[in-house]
């Protein structure tokens, strides 16, 4: 039995929550639990790797609603044509910590430290 066709079954069935998790396991494979956790209230329907509109960076967007961005480590993220009544908040993918949240003031975000960091903005 070919052990890849369940998954290969379950990520085309879930395509866009197949993309999205498929992609932070890689990146981020240590922090699963915490991820999805995460992820659990956003709608993931349609969202698209955008990654021209961060510079070549890996983002996620639901153009216009959800920008999702995950820097590992000390790292900064421009992200061009960024609608102006959004709010973004930083997650520590280690702990689950949420902090720095407020109304996206412009578009070059800092990571907070030297932890890998999911920017999520919507």
């Amino acid at each position: 039995m070919d052990i890849t066709s369940p998954i290969k079954r379950y990520f085309q069935a879930n395509t866009i929550i197949g993309i999205c998790l498929l992609y932070y396991v890689l990146m981020a494979s240590n922090y699963v639990g915490l991820l999805r956790k995460i992820l659990q209230n956003h709608d993931l329907t349609d969202i698209e790797k955008r990654w021209d509109l961060a510079g070549g960076k890996p983002l996620l967007v639901k153009e216009d609603k959800f920008y999702l961005a995950y820097l590992n480590g000390m790292d900064t993220v421009q992200i061009a044509d960024l609608p102006a009544h959004l709010n973004y908040i930083w997650i520590n993918p280690k702990n689950g910590e949420q902090i720095e949240s407020g109304p996206v003031m412009g578009n070059l975000f800092v990571t907070p430290d030297e932890n890998p960091w999911v920017l999520i903005i919507n």
